[in-house]
């Protein structure tokens, strides 16, 4: 029996940069979240390679510690 709640990774993503529907989508972020799993952020094939990578919440509040 297949799991309905776990996200089908096979489904369309939205991309941060131009805002279109792909399903090739290459994750490029990670947002932090209080409880559970980080959120992640997708974008296109085409958008990806100019995309500057960013750190996480996480990592910002490591570096000050």
């Amino acid at each position: 029996m297949r799991d309905t709640t776990a996200p089908d990774d096979r489904a369309p993503r939205h991309c941060c940069a131009c805002g279109r529907e792909t399903s090739a989508a290459v994750p490029v972020s990670a947002i932090d979240r209080v409880s559970g799993p980080p959120v992640l952020v997708y974008a296109c094939p085409d958008d990806a390679p100019h995309l500057i990578p960013r750190p996480t919440p996480g990592e910002l509040i490591r570096r000050r510690a």
